[in-house]
């Protein structure tokens, strides 16, 4: 008799702490439901971010490529334009490097100096023409 009712007590301890256990996750699995909707929902939106991201990233490295064509097209245009220099110029950087080999009294080559543009060359030739007596 003490056995059955010791028995007893027991089950009716453990009801007492599954009952309201059982009845948690029963809610929890109910509203488990609205939960998996409101993932879904979220997921669809991050994986709609995703696919424009994706397509802005296409965009962008469209217009890289096309800015690295650009710029390479313009270095090869400077490139190109480097090698011609006006005629006038090269007459006038002439004419200016004899009056540099006049001033310093000199028979060196000074054809180093037509690497100057005209105006560096100009200021040059006039610096010395204070200095030098």
């Amino acid at each position: 008799m003490v056995l059955k009712q010791t028995l007893s007590l027991l089950v009716m301890v453990l009801m007492l702490v599954m009952v309201p256990a059982v009845s948690a996750f029963g809610q929890e699995a109910a509203s488990g439901g609205s939960d998996c909707t409101a993932l879904r929902e979220e997921i669809a939106v991050l994986e709609k971010t995703i696919s424009e991201l994706r397509d802005s990233n296409v965009m962008l490295m469209e217009n890289l490529a096309d800015c690295v064509e650009e710029n390479q097209d313009l270095l090869s245009g400077l490139n190109a334009s480097e090698g011609k220099e006006d005629p006038a110029e090269v007459s006038e950087k002439a004419k200016l490097i004899d009056t540099l080999g006049t001033v310093l009294k000199t028979e060196a080559n000074l054809d180093f100096l037509t690497r100057l543009n005209g105006r560096d060359l100009h200021s040059l030739v006039s610096l010395l023409k204070e200095r030098v007596p």
